[in-house]
């Protein structure tokens, strides 16, 4: 008797050790819900000292709202009681001692004691879990949502918005712009009154590039990070910022990166009233919110580009058609006209039929120019090199004709033309420099307003035998931007000022930078715009 004693006062202690290191909060309660057992993890978990839950009802430990409907379930269960596992698609929250909330589940044991029927009940927290399925189905909404946004704008508004209110109070997303400096591009928050408001007092960036701004921080790391000072929560210094951010009540914060593969595009800053709302969990998720943003961002780029491609096309070869029409039609003309000659008797040294004949030739001289420069076109979009028939040339001659061949068409512009001795004389291809330019005056008459002066000049820099040829054409007309300088002389490219409102390919400055560089020379612009522009073509002697 001793000894069964004795193993029974064993088995209960190694059972209780058990309990006691049981990962779940383990809880045994009576027929009228009384707690009669509880483990450590209990105490941890529902932050109630042991000895203040044991007789106290299993319903302190349930949202208020729940325990009415709670103390019926508990009746029914013991009327028909059954071992019910964990994971069986039930919804179920609990309560700890400070008030909070959070989702558990519960498996429910019968125990047949000499004491009656008891309960006993494995609780787990399964926050983490639910945070997890949560972020899941927040990223897939996100890519849902961003892969429908194709343009800019779109992906802004789509980014700002959807971490409101799940993630944060407020959103705010800044985008690196061309020249360096952060602009903030979208607002918002859950409070639409504080939202207008936020959209007129944060249209400038205050904080200061190489600051340590936590937005400035995120883009010089390309690291996520968060805090809980509301100081830093980045809404700018000046009083009226001040005031809104008090407003918003912001209590911590979570910066992270836009990013499209290895280059931060801006940031995305979450702001919450919720004194340390925001850890390693979320961090990650911001994180992971950035790059789909980032790569959504850089799809709208590249749509915006190609449709910009798809229309400058669409143009060129709409322009091409017509440039190609007007010499056919010319030359249908001149042949009709011709023909109408040879009929009415016209023979031998005619002067009327020698200068159609002239007129023809030039004409199929024009289209055949034509013809050639769509075929250099076509070898510089495969990155072919152009074949040059170099001879001896003269600079001086070739900007001659082609003032002389612009001053029959621009009747509303002064083409003067200026030439410095010695004449710079180079083995230069001449037709494909006198495209050359042609484009650029072209381009000078085209941008500037009737009755302003477009002036050339070619001079001689070095020697005769070694120097350089130098060629400028200057206009006085609207000019360049000069965030958009650097991509003049790029395919396709025209400049902010005159898409829409000038026709144009895109393709005359790209291709005479082609031609220019295989002669060895170099083509350079100075521009301010609303004050016009010179290009200035350099070319060695000796190419």
């Amino acid at each position: 008797m001793r000894t069964d004693a004795h193993n029974h006062r064993l088995d209960e202690g190694v059972l209780r050790q058990l309990l006691e290191m049981a990962p779940d909060a383990i809880l045994t309660v009576d027929r009228e819900g009384l707690i009669l057992f509880a483990n450590s993890r209990t105490e941890q978990l529902f932050g109630y000292p042991r000895e203040e839950l044991l007789g106290q009802t299993i319903e302190i430990l349930l949202p208020e709202q729940l325990r009415e409907i709670h103390r019926h379930h508990r009746q029914e269960y013991y009327r028909a009681p059954r071992t019910r596992p964990m994971g069986i698609g039930l919804e179920l929250w609990a309560r700890r001692k400070d008030g909070t909330e959070f989702p558990v589940e519960i498996s429910l044991s019968p125990l047949d004691t000499d004491h009656g029927l008891l309960v006993s009940a494995a609780v787990r927290d399964i926050t983490p879990r639910k945070r997890l399925e949560e972020g899941l189905r927040f990223l897939s909404e996100a890519s849902r949502l961003l892969a429908s946004a194709i343009d800019r704008d779109t992906v802004l508004q789509v980014t700002a918005r959807l971490p409101v209110p799940r993630l944060a109070d407020c959103c705010i997303v800044d985008v690196l712009g061309g020249d360096g400096r952060l602009q903030r591009v979208a607002i918002s928050h859950k409070d639409s009154d504080l939202e207008a408001r936020l959209q007129e007092a944060l249209g400038e960036y205050a904080a200061e590039p190489g600051s340590d701004h936590p937005v400035w921080r995120v883009l010089r790391t390309g690291r996520a990070c968060l805090s809980s000072r509301p100081d830093e929560a980045g809404l700018g210094g000046s009083s009226s910022q001040l005031r809104l951010l008090e407003a918003l009540a912001a209590r911590s914060y979570l910066c992270a990166p836009l990013v499209a593969g290895d280059r931060v595009l801006g940031t995305i800053l979450l702001l919450s009233s919720e004194p340390g709302r925001y850890t390693e969990e979320e961090l990650a998720l911001g994180e992971e919110l950035g790059r789909r943003a980032g790569v959504a961002l850089d799809n709208a780029r590249l749509y915006q580009e190609l449709q910009a491609a798809i229309k400058t096309r669409n143009d060129f070869l709409a322009m091409i058609t017509h440039d190609l029409k007007t010499p056919l039609a010319t030359a249908g003309t001149y042949l009709q006209a011709l023909r109408l000659r040879l009929a009415t008797g016209g023979r031998g040294e005619d002067p009327g039929i020698e200068a159609i004949l002239g007129n023809m030739e030039r004409t199929i001289h024009q289209l055949a120019d034509q013809v050639q420069e769509l075929l250099d076109i076509a070898r510089l979009q495969s990155g072919q090199e152009l074949e040059l028939a170099r001879r001896p040339v003269s600079l001086a001659e070739i900007a001659l004709q082609a003032v002389e061949d612009f001053r029959k068409t621009a009747r509303g512009h002064q083409l003067r033309l200026r030439i410095d001795q010695p004449e710079p004389i180079g083995m230069w291809d001449a037709a494909r420099l006198q495209r050359v330019v042609a484009n650029l005056l072209s381009n000078a008459i085209k941008y500037s307003p009737e009755g302003r002066d477009v002036e050339v000049s070619v001079r001689l820099e070095g020697d005769a035998n070694s120097g350089v040829g130098v060629l400028t054409v200057r206009d006085h007309g609207i000019g360049i931007p000069a965030a958009e300088l650097r991509r003049v002389f790029d395919r396709f490219y025209r400049a902010s000022n005159v898409e829409g409102r000038i026709g144009g390919t895109g393709m005359g400055l790209a291709s005479a930078k082609q031609i220019v560089e295989q002669h060895g020379g170099t083509i350079e612009v100075d521009s301010r715009e609303g004050s016009g522009s010179t290009f200035t073509v350099r070319l060695p002697l000796q190419g």
